[in-house]
């Protein structure tokens, strides 16, 4: 009984979805893009509309293609970062600092090592 109890309650949390304001609403099918409104304070709503259109026509390939490009530009300013922090590191260290911010420094230590053991 308790188990069955558990399962309809598990299955409910799955089938709700919260709003951007919070809000438990029913789950429906919901592309990202039916819910995206105005975000920026610094952007004229004419443009932020147009930026949200093309967003919308964007192929599913290209907005991964962007997302990877996104990845890329934080990961080297993360380095870039750490390379001004940590002068006398080399690559390898600073490689290892990059991961303990990525990855969690506990993760990183059981896949790297601990940073002292770098050179």
């Amino acid at each position: 009984m308790l188990l069955e109890q558990a399962k309809k309650a598990t299955f409910r949390q799955i089938a709700q979805k919260t709003s951007l304001t919070g809000n438990i609403i029913p789950s429906k099918r919901l592309c990202y893009t039916e819910i995206m409104k105005a975000q920026f304070s610094d952007t004229h709503p004419r443009m932020e509309a147009l930026q949200i259109q093309l967003l919308r026509q964007t192929t599913p390939m290209r907005k991964m293609e962007m997302l990877a490009q996104l990845n890329s530009s934080a990961r080297a300013l993360a380095l870039s970062g750490l390379r001004s922090r940590y002068t006398q590191a080399g690559e390898a260290e600073l490689h290892r600092r990059l991961a303990g911010y990525l990855l969690g420094e506990e993760l990183a230590c059981k896949v790297y090592g601990e940073i002292d053991h770098v050179t």
